[in-house]
């Protein structure tokens, strides 16, 4: 089952609001201002051309356009024309804009989880927008070698004697590794100058290629997990409380609280008349699962807090275990002397 729908729902105080629906035909960006080919998020901080939703092959993408208060997938930042794989439960924020994302079976069916269609880890490979291929990982052994004698993939006008990029399975992750020939790999615009273990989601370049490994079985491994700390975006003058009645201001953890004034350390691309925006706050994420009506993502839907029975219990356990060990100890003692003077 392949998804030929993407929902794309703005998460607001009240429910959450359709914006669009997008079909594989083209890509679609997403900015302030309506425009042809744009959908229209009339929101202060978002850009005039902040990101947009590629479909390629049977995955989307989402990639930021340099936006000027730039783009977060799950609460993780993507880098100014990165590109990042979207799935149904995932969280886009497009500055002061939350985007929740839904895939849809062109039978209506929400699509949630892996695809039983799709591998389980694999591999996409893409060349100025067009899906090239897809390279499926196996458990173990080289999944995809670009550039050099042997390569799956050749680099245009480059006569290379070593490989610009290895993939490969090793145990239990896949790793990246590169060469310092005149066509080097970079992984998320960092040189790969020895193996890097690859997390579901991240884009490497090399040559003329684009290439997102896909992982969505492994959440431990995944640039999608949402933070704990929850969502950051702007209010004007807004606080939101705590369950403890407390103003929390603090600022997501993946995000540093800006100065006055501003907007995600950055200055708001054009200021509108009499328009004011105050600073970056957290979104808590149960006001999120709130605003959603049920869990939202599969990373908060178990507590991490132990219970106080389960507390007490391991408290118990390891004062047993110190009382155990000290009269060990002191037998041992007891034993050494009467060896010693017997």
């Amino acid at each position: 089952m392949s998804s030929d729908i993407l929902l794309i729902e703005e998460i607001g105080s009240a429910e959450p609001t359709e914006v669009a629906r997008l079909d594989r035909s083209c890509p679609v960006a997403f900015g302030r201002e309506a425009a042809p080919g744009t959908v229209a998020l009339p929101f202060p901080a978002v850009s005039r051309a902040h990101g947009r939703i590629l479909p390629l092959g049977s995955y989307w993408f989402y990639q930021d356009l340099g936006s000027t208060n730039g783009s977060w997938l799950n609460g993780n930042v993507v880098p100014a024309q990165t590109m990042r794989l979207i799935r149904s439960g995932d969280m886009l924020q497009l500055a002061d804009a939350i985007l929740k994302v839904t895939e849809i079976s062109h039978t209506g069916i929400v699509i949630n989880g892996p695809q039983k269609d799709l591998p389980a880890r694999s591999l996409i490979v893409v060349e100025q927008d067009i899906f090239i291929a897809e390279y499926p990982v196996p458990d173990y052994g080289r999944a995809l070698v670009v550039g050099g004698p042997g390569a799956n993939l050749e680099i245009s006008g480059a006569m290379l004697n070593v490989a610009s990029l290895i993939v490969e399975r090793k145990g239990m992750y896949t790793a990246a590794s590169g060469s310092a020939n005149q066509m080097p790999a970079l992984l998320d615009g960092q040189p790969i100058m020895e193996a890097v273990p690859l997390q579901d989601g991240q884009q490497i370049t090399v040559g003329n290629y684009t290439i997102i490994y896909n992982e969505p079985g492994n959440p431990e491994n995944s640039l999608s997990v949402i933070s704990g700390s929850g969502w950051s975006t702007t209010k004007s003058n807004t606080k939101f409380k705590r369950e403890d009645n407390r103003s929390d201001d603090s600022g997501g953890s993946f995000l540093n609280k800006p100065a006055q004034g501003s907007l995600f350390g950055k200055p708001l691309e054009v200021q509108e008349a009499g328009m004011s925006v105050s600073e970056t706050v957290r979104i808590d994420p149960a006001l999120l699962e709130k605003r959603l009506g049920r869990d939202y993502h599969p990373s908060m839907r178990t507590s991490v807090e132990p219970s106080k029975k389960g507390f007490a219990f391991e408290v118990l356990e390891e004062r047993l275990v110190l009382v155990i060990g000290f009269f060990l100890l002191l037998a041992l003692l007891a034993l050494l002397v009467l060896w010693l003077f017997i």
